[in-house]
């Protein structure tokens, strides 16, 4: 067991303190607070983030972030991003980010081409 503040443990695990606080705050990752510091347990959260790691790159093999996506198909992020948000296009927000599939993505625009106005 290997205790520390945020700060110190992102900088001893090589992730964000973004991604920690956030994690925190999800209920991912365990903390305390001790004298109005929130400590962690970096040996826990160390196995912890090596799976969401591996998660993620699994992941990444089969989704395509905003601007991927975008100039795959040929449109503006900022287009792409309004059409998923209005539920034209299939796609998922991870925190801040989307992520799409880009063949459900293609699949959809097929689908609603031919109606026109």
């Amino acid at each position: 067991m290997s205790i520390r503040s945020v700060t110190e443990a992102a900088r001893l695990l090589g992730v964000t303190r973004y991604r920690l606080l956030e994690g925190i705050k999800a209920g991912r990752y365990p903390a305390m607070r001790f004298q109005g510091r929130l400590m962690v347990d970096i040996d826990a959260l160390r196995e912890i983030i090596r799976k969401e790691d591996q998660q993620r790159a699994k992941d990444a093999g089969r989704k395509l972030n905003l601007k991927q996506c975008a100039a795959a198909i040929g449109l503006s992020t900022g287009t792409l991003r309004r059409m998923a948000e209005a539920g034209a296009v299939p796609g998922s927000k991870r925190g801040r980010y989307w992520m799409f599939d880009l063949n459900a993505v293609k699949a959809a625009i097929n689908k609603n081409m031919g109606k026109g106005l």
